[in-house]
């Protein structure tokens, strides 16, 4: 088995190989490397394995250097994007895992990071830093509405019939990201550059979209969001 650094200018069969894998995720999407890689400038190297010449499995690699300045390999960085090795079996799933710990070796890494959704079983020290809520939707809204606990759904009904609150869906970078940046700010957290909303929207194109909630015309709340099979995944709000 071959394995073989992705050329940077096609990544039509990198692409495929995720969407044609049932544990393939939208973070290992070319176009979530594009987003990073414009916004952050950072280094990132994305591998695949290949048997007989068809894809067998990949991984994304970025090395990043964290607040206190270490140099660190990740398969995806800034927040809980699930994107590991991705691979057709275990055989190639680890010759990937030694791939992956040599590159971060030479590179001068201190250590090697790779995030999923799922335990993946490895022999290796775990960290469970991020949480995901994961739920099945309704065939309706008023479905989805039930679903709610009484007192939540109380409360957003009382939000549109008191307060004329009202939805809409657009693209508006603006609105979204000085609310972000406000949320953020009460939390005392960093931000990410506005710029990186920005190439979201457009490597994911008609995949992605921005929610905004409006009282009196006033955004008061706003979420990017995106889709990916039959799961719309909510994020930066």
């Amino acid at each position: 088995m071959n394995i073989e650094m992705t050329p940077v200018t096609n990544f039509d069969e990198w692409n495929e190989y995720v969407l044609n894998h049932p544990n393939g995720t939208f973070y290992l999407l070319s176009f979530w490397k594009d987003a990073i890689e414009k916004a952050f400038k950072i280094k990132n190297r994305y591998f695949i394995a290949k048997k007989d010449g068809k894809p067998c499995g990949i991984i994304p690699l970025f090395v990043v250097h964290t607040i206190a300045l270490k140099k660190v390999s990740i398969s995806i960085p800034y927040g809980g994007f699930y994107a590991g090795i991705l691979a057709n079996d275990e055989k190639t799933r680890d010759r990937l895992l030694e791939f992956a710990v040599s590159f971060s070796k030479h590179n001068g890494s201190e250590y090697l990071e790779l995030r999923y959704l799922d335990d993946q079983h490895f022999n290796l020290p775990k960290q469970e830093l991020y949480v995901t809520y994961i739920k099945e939707l309704g065939k309706d809204d008023e479905t989805i509405l039930k679903s709610i606990p009484r007192k939540s759904r109380a409360s957003i009904r009382n939000g549109y019939k008191k307060f004329n609150l009202y939805a809409k869906v657009d693209r508006n970078v603006d609105i979204l990201y000085d609310l972000y940046a406000k949320n953020k700010r009460n939390l005392g957290s960093p931000i990410f550059p506005k710029v990186f909303f920005i190439q979201l929207l457009e490597s994911c194109g008609e995949k992605s979209g921005i929610l905004t909630i409006y009282y009196n015309s006033i955004p008061v709340s706003s979420v990017i969001f995106f889709s990916f099979r039959d799961t719309i995944i909510p994020y930066f709000s």
